[in-house]
């Protein structure tokens, strides 16, 4: 049930069950864009988002950059 799964996992982490998913799907999208160098697109595809404009928007809620941009400011040309 949601409640027993939110209740478990901030007994261990402190963070609502939401709130660690979102953080670990933001840190595999970081992953991916800057140790597989793949596209936003990609990114969202591999992540399971059913259009890559939701992803865009995740991740810049998540985060505060939209993934190209993030991309663009971590990894060196």
């Amino acid at each position: 049930a949601p409640r027993t799964l939110t209740r478990a996992v901030q007994q261990v982490t402190g963070r609502t069950a939401k709130a660690y998913i979102v953080e670990r799907i933001v840190l595999e999208a970081k992953r991916l864009l800057a140790h597989e160098r793949v596209t936003a697109a990609r990114c969202a595809s591999e992540l399971g988002f059913p259009d890559p404009s939701n992803f865009s928007l995740f991740f810049l809620n998540a985060t505060g950059l939209r993934p190209g941009a993030w991309q663009a400011a971590t990894i060196p040309d």
